[in-house]
Parts: C-alpha cells; structure tokens; sequence
C-alpha cells in the first residue's frame, strides 16, 4: 500500500511540474512573440499572430516530415529498424513535451544573456 501511495504521490508532483512548466513557457513565448511588457501582453497578441503560429506549426510538421523522408533509408536500416508508419508518427510527433519547454526557456535564457540591448 506503502508503493501505491508513493507512485500516486509522484504522478501527482509529476502533473504539477509539468503544469507549471508549459504555463512559464507558454507566458514566456507570449513575450518574446509579442515583443512587449508583461502588463500589456494581452492587448497586442490579435489574431494575426495566431495566424502566423498556425502557419509556423504547419511549416514545421512539413519540414519534420520532408527529413524524415529524407533519412528514411538510413533509419529503417539501423538501430530498431523503423518501419514507415512509425517514420510518419514521428514526424507528426516532434519534440512536444516537457523536453521541448525546457529547451525552449535554456535557450530563450541563453540568448537573453548574451545579447547586447542597444
């Protein structure tokens, strides 16, 4: 009972993290997309940005499935031998998560401390 208790317990820390971490990243995006103040961030993201992160998400997924494509004949040929249906599942899948916020805010931090404001 001892087990079951600490497995629920971690999910439950788990699902917290995670929710805490896709909030931090998606107010930092909205910043950095918006290029304005916290306090006036929801004033100037219209639907004209969203239209553009339609357009990048769908770019993307085509990008991801073009190299997928692309490096197909080496993939199915090494390491697990991937066949092409898991080649298109990973292609629509890409680096979602709480991997991709996490590198997405290093890296949004790296930047935002080596760049010179003028």
């Amino acid at each position: 009972q001892d087990h079951e208790m600490m497995k629920k317990f971690w999910l439950l820390v788990e699902h917290i993290l995670n929710t805490l971490l896709f909030i931090l990243g998606g107010v930092l995006w909205g910043m950095v997309i918006s290029n304005v103040d916290p306090p006036h961030l929801v004033e100037s993201f219209g639907l004209q940005e969203w239209g553009f992160l339609v357009v990048i998400f769908i770019m993307m997924t085509i990008v991801r499935f073009f190299l997928f494509s692309v490096f197909y004949p080496i993939i199915s040929r090494i390491g697990t031998k991937s066949c092409w249906q898991e080649m298109v599942f990973q292609s629509f899948g890409g680096l979602r998560g709480a991997v991709g916020i996490a590198l997405a805010l290093a890296l949004d931090s790296e930047v935002s401390n080596d760049t010179v404001l003028i």
